[in-house]
């Protein structure tokens, strides 16, 4: 779940003209929620430089997109709690498989860009 969910909230979040998350969510939601996620990730963009350390070191870029997307996922706990409820999902659990795949997912991209480095940018 975590890599599937690492497409959306990924190492490139950081990435002035979008990441492929920015695609997938123009082709499946339409132009305005794009615009919207692209809104969200701008101050994240701001503080992180692209493949810096903050936004791609595997663990550490992962713990700080989450707490960043927390902020958010407080403003809408409500309906998510009410939903949790409604479709009794043992949340713990799948809240830690996430972050495991995400963690994956993460330290992938980063060994990818590093052998990208080594290989002169050929990749």
């Amino acid at each position: 779940m975590g890599a599937l969910v690492g497409i959306l909230i990924n190492c490139d979040a950081d990435v002035d003209g979008g990441s492929i998350a920015d695609f997938y969510i123009r082709v499946y939601t339409g132009k305005a929620v794009e615009m919207m996620w692209d809104r969200l990730w701008t101050p994240y963009r701001k503080v992180c430089r692209h493949r810096g350390f903050l936004s791609h070191a595997p663990i550490i870029s992962t713990v700080l997109r989450i707490a960043y997307l927390s902020v958010f996922y407080f403003l809408v706990a409500t309906p998510i709690k009410w939903l949790a409820s409604v479709v009794h999902i043992d949340w713990p659990t799948f809240w830690w498989w996430a972050f495991v795949g995400l963690v994956l997912a993460d330290s992938a991209h980063w060994g990818l860009d590093k052998l990208d480095e080594m290989l002169g940018g050929r990749l």
